[in-house]
């Protein structure tokens, strides 16, 4: 890629970079919007930001103007509402394939998959005027109106008919196919599939007031409180009921890390600098940590979690970890080494491994080989250099040296392995890694990138 470019973002298989001019490039798989060539020309200037979905992108270009491609009945192609996005727009959002966009005198324009949300037929008279937020999950769409009122559309399933006893929302929080929202007064309520936390009637009178946050994984929530205290709801088989350590949850509770299938709760401790760590859902998965609780009690700097398992980083450096032993669960076999290395510094995932980077500049890695679960090869590759910070896909890690070095490990399909031709480009001064699920992006001193 050319110089000049100032940041990027990845879909699922696709990336999209804007430069110094405002110019857009594409590269990936061309049925995610990897392939730009039918808007090259509005590419060429005056973007300065991009919106996604999993198949396609929106870049905002000066003036409110949005252009769009990628898979066209996935959000890439607004096809008969183009002309309302010429100019105005102030916020988009997607679902799984459509996308919907919030203008500044208060419309709601939306293109894509009409059964996700693509379609405003059934609503289009609420939306012409007095919106001022919109968001999205997987199949549904909400608006929240200048006049209290709430507007929904698309999947009825997750969450995209109308619920009467919903109004005045601050703030949306998105699942899969659930909506929770915290409303005016700091109370919470809940919509969509009930199995995925959209049903927060057991708890509702828990939720009335003093709501400051809601977390989520993708089948329950959790709501945090102004008081410490946390409430929880949806299925219970992915951390939607906490009553085995609920009288643990109800002070002192400062955030909240989901897994795939379960919640590991912080919590302020007085008698350290850190905090202590309780779970619950799944106990396969790391809902239950009872054989690691002592190590957990106070002194934790940091919780990841994975998928399948959560790693807990304590003041000390010692790495504590519970959950799936083959996804990073159990960190034995590489103890030593962490230590060896004074302890963890920071603490990196993939779906099903852990890494860290050290307090002497070295690596260390454990979990699923092919989610990057060993890095003696690129610790090898190192050679001793220092590394400053990491970045992981869904199956692989990278991580930059002092000196702007690049290695990489884990599936060699997903950017666990660099190239001979990428190798060169990649041996000095990378300033910044990202990546999406499947592969990464090397952004160098001299503005351009290498992917």
């Amino acid at each position: 890629l050319s110089a000049g470019i100032t940041f990027a973002v990845g879909n699922t298989r696709a990336f999209a970079a804007v430069g110094q001019q405002g110019s857009v490039t594409t590269w990936g798989d061309p049925a995610c919007g990897g392939n730009s060539n039918l808007v090259t020309e509005e590419l060429k200037s005056k973007a300065f930001q991009l919106c996604y979905n999993e198949w396609a992108f929106t870049a905002f270009r000066e003036g409110g103007q949005l252009v769009c491609w990628g898979d066209a009945d996935a959000g890439g192609s607004p096809g008969d509402v183009a002309s309302s996005l010429t100019s105005g727009v102030v916020k988009v959002c997607s679902t799984e394939f459509a996308s919907a966009a919030l203008k500044e005198n208060g419309q709601v324009i939306a293109w894509g998959d009409h059964s996700v949300g693509g379609d405003l037929s059934p609503v289009h008279g609420k939306l012409q005027s007095g919106v001022l937020n919109i968001w999205g999950n997987a199949g549904a769409f909400v608006a929240a109106k200048e006049d209290g009122s709430v507007v929904t559309w698309g999947d009825p399933g997750a969450g995209g008919v109308p619920e009467a006893h919903i109004r005045d929302l601050v703030n949306v929080f998105c699942n899969i196919r659930a909506f929770a929202a915290i409303t005016r007064g700091g109370g919470a309520v809940a919509w969509g599939a009930p199995g995925c936390g959209g049903d927060a009637s057991a708890v509702q009178d828990q939720l009335q007031f003093g709501v400051v946050d809601i977390r989520g994984n993708g089948r329950a929530f959790v709501a945090m409180k102004d008081d410490g205290s946390v409430v929880c709801w949806g299925n219970p088989d992915f951390g939607g009921d906490a009553s085995a350590t609920a009288h643990m949850l109800q002070h002192s509770v400062v955030d909240i890390v989901p897994s795939l299938k379960a919640f590991a709760a912080l919590k302020e401790d007085p008698m350290s600098l850190g905090y202590t760590v309780l779970t619950w859902g799944d106990p396969q998965t790391g809902g239950d940590s009872s054989a690691v609780s002592k190590s957990l009690l106070g002194n934790v700097l940091q919780v990841v979690a994975n998928d399948w398992a959560f790693a807990a980083r304590r003041d000390d450096g010692e790495v504590v970890c519970w959950g799936d032993r083959a996804s990073g669960g159990d960190v034995t076999p590489v103890a030593q080494r962490i230590a060896d290395g004074g302890g963890a510094a920071a603490l990196y995932h993939t779906t099903r491994a852990f890494a860290a980077v050290l307090q002497n500049g070295s690596i260390c890695a454990w979990g699923e080989l092919s989610c990057g679960g060993d890095s003696k090869p690129a610790e090898h590759e190192l050679g001793g250099e220092k590394v400053i910070d990491m970045c992981a896909n869904d199956y692989a890690f990278a991580a930059r040296s002092a000196s702007g070095a690049v290695v990489a490990w884990g599936h060699k399909q997903y950017g666990g392995s660099i190239d001979e031709e990428t190798a060169p480009k990649l041996a000095s001064d990378v300033t910044k890694i990202i990546g999406n699920k499947f592969s990464f992006l090397a952004m160098k001193r001299s503005g351009t990138y290498v992917t």
